[in-house]
């Protein structure tokens, strides 16, 4: 510990020396008259880029990245290879980069007075991590903060249990494979087992490490003078003075998602009997393909068999290597060029077993055009998809380098989640359409699989937001918060707990369930409004590019839906795209919001626009056999 602080101790001392040289003590210059004097009239001139010396800016660009890249080195080392040693390297990157930004304010007041400049003009040029909030912190506060959050997310990805009806066997059914098993077996017992295994062995340890993180957070909010963690980080979707009117969207969507559900709750019931799934009653949460019970794309290898059976039997599958290149081609078409080469010789796309997480992503190394990917490739429609995803962020990465060090990040994520997929909507369908008969069936079950991705999510992102700030008051009692997560989920998404609080505790008088734990993006990732801000915003991207390339007109949907654009061979998308990537978070996400669509108002239009054709199909087929629509 000793040899640990005293590595930082000299770190910190000699980043002060340097940026003291670099940024306090003027070059060397000659002086040719009145003309070669900087007066403080000049000094004041412009942007706080302008108003740096060159010199000066450079050289805290070019220290800040080295810091940058230190980081990104060692949490991509831990991301691709988990031991014990990469994970305390991960961690100590984290807190050194925390300790330069403090030690970059810090140098800021004292670098505006030596250059007489306006401090709040300086700030944006040395405020690099993207929470800025979480600076307030003193360091023993942000090692406590990350160290919850780690805690968390181990806690909840370590479980391990029994196999099923065999507990004389080893319990090391990990997380991942819970998942697995949840979404082949058709055995709502076996079902039932892991969710209740799952549960039972999260619940209490991860509610008393969430609680004292929520405090921490709260402790963010009130040091940046909000009242709590929720206004905190709902403060990026607050713009004309009011908060964005969610209910009515939700309500507006509502239609569209009883008639998913109730189309999915049948063919459920058709599976497991009406014994397990009513009729005309919300779904039990572990029938639909995991734990969470979202997404509920883990039901399409069942729902969908017919299409699963043709994906499996065909021939020519493409290889990692192949389906980069056809991501790589399609950017090129729209005009955003190629990536650099060494991207695909830095990226990872085979899992192995000391992978951290599965979870495919895309990295800024900050140094050289050093571009990353890791993803667990498999050939599917999902995989073709989430290839372009990941590209589409290296060229976000790629065009932002222009902007100061501060700058050099992706916009807000619900903006920047619907940007990305706005962008690869059409290669979806296209395809989709390319693997199998193009026809009115194929092209309803293409729908319909989109839906259960895009649509279904946006009741259960509606009822954890409403939970998390419901749960975030002062006079909220703890052990009621699973109730409410129930009873919010009931009342939005349909969907029940398939074991009984009261038969439980009959059971086990120490039972003390917190079941949003089955994800920890639900205990850790605020706000979940983003989660139903980013969907809607895509397919109101997806509109305004398609419309602007004249591919679409929602006075013609009837001769061509909106699902049918092709952007593909439209440079002016490229064009565009680029002009607001190469922005970076330097720009409020409304205004880039707005050089796409043209206003700042998220609609949900576009988003019922392109599922007109599947509701007018569910509304028909779930007539033809009575069903009730939606839940008692």
């Amino acid at each position: 510990m000793f040899s640990f602080r005293l590595t930082f101790f000299v770190h910190c001392y000699n980043i002060c020396i340097i940026l003291y040289c670099h940024l306090f003590v003027p070059p060397v210059r000659s002086f040719d008259g009145p003309a070669g004097k900087m007066t403080n009239e000049k000094m004041r001139i412009g942007t706080a880029t302008r108003n740096l010396d060159e010199y000066k800016v450079n050289c805290l660009h070019q220290f800040t990245k080295k810091e940058l890249n230190v980081y990104a080195v060692a949490q991509w080392n831990y991301r691709v290879n988990k031991t014990e040693v990469t994970e305390n390297e991960a961690l100590k990157s984290s807190i050194q980069l925390f300790i330069y930004q403090k030690l970059l304010l810090t140098s800021a007041e004292n670098m505006s007075v030596a250059l007489n400049m306006n401090y709040e003009d300086l700030l944006p040029l040395v405020y690099f991590m993207h929470d800025r909030g979480i600076c307030q912190l003193n360091l023993d506060e942000y090692k406590t903060t990350i160290m919850l959050k780690r805690q968390l997310i181990t806690t909840i990805n370590e479980l391990a249990v029994c196999e099923y009806r065999k507990t004389n066997h080893l319990c090391d059914i990990k997380a991942d494979e819970i998942n697995v098993i949840m979404i082949k077996s058709s055995d709502a017992a076996e079902l039932k087992y892991y969710w209740k295994a799952w549960h039972n062995h999260t619940s209490f340890a991860v509610k008393n490490i969430y609680m004292k993180y929520v405090e921490m957070l709260n402790y963010v909010a009130q040091l940046n003078n909000f009242p709590n963690e929720i206004d905190y980080y709902m403060e990026p979707y607050l713009y004309n003075q009011g908060q964005l009117n969610i209910d009515q969207m939700y309500e507006g969507i509502r239609p569209l998602y009883l008639h998913v559900y109730t189309h999915v709750r049948k063919i459920l019931r058709e599976k497991f009997g009406t014994a397990t799934v009513s009729a005309n009653g919300p779904i039990p949460v572990h029938l639909l393909g995991s734990v969470l019970g979202q997404p509920w794309t883990k039901l399409i290898p069942f729902i969908l068999q017919e299409l699963v059976l043709h994906e499996n039997s065909r021939k020519n599958s493409k290889t990692p290597k192949r389906l980069f290149d056809q991501a790589n081609r399609f950017f090129v078409s729209i005009g955003m060029g190629c990536v650099p080469k060494r991207v695909w010789s830095h990226s990872v796309f085979i899992e192995n077993k000391n992978f951290s997480n599965i979870v495919p992503l895309s990295w800024d190394m900050y140094a050289n055009n050093d571009y990353r990917i890791i993803m667990d490739f498999q050939d599917t429609v999902e995989n073709v998809y989430t290839m372009h995803k990941q590209l589409v962020l290296v060229h976000y990465f790629a065009a932002y380098k222009r902007q100061p060090i501060a700058y050099q990040q992706t916009s807000d994520p619900a903006f920047v989640y619907g940007l990305i997929n706005a962008l690869t909507l059409s290669v979806r369908y296209q395809d989709f359409i390319g693997r199998y008969n193009d026809s009115a069936s194929s092209r309803h079950v293409y729908l319909l699989r989109l839906a259960m991705e895009k649509v279904t999510v946006l009741p259960f992102a509606y009822a954890a937001d409403v939970w998390q700030s419901d749960t975030s008051t002062r006079f909220f009692a703890p052990k009621r918060m699973n109730n409410l997560w129930w009873s919010k989920r009931l009342k939005y998404e349909g969907v029940v707990s398939p074991i009984s609080k009261d038969m439980d505790k009959s059971t086990n008088p120490n039972y003390k369930p917190f079941d949003p734990s089955m994800a920890y993006a639900e205990v850790i990732e605020l706000p979940h409004i983003k989660d139903f801000l980013g969907p809607i915003i895509e397919f109101q991207v997806f509109k305004a590019l398609c419309t602007i390339c004249g591919e679409y007109k929602s006075k013609h949907a009837k001769t061509k839906h909106l699902y049918e654009c092709n952007l593909r061979g439209y440079k002016k998308v490229g064009k565009i795209i680029k002009s607001v990537m190469s922005r970076g978070s330097s720009t409020k996400w409304q205004f880039l919001f707005e050089t796409i669509v043209g206003h700042q108002r998220i609609e949900i239009e576009p988003l019922l626009e392109y599922f007109q054709p599947l509701h007018n199909h569910l509304v028909k087929i779930n007539n033809k056999t009575n069903e009730n629509i939606g839940w008692t």
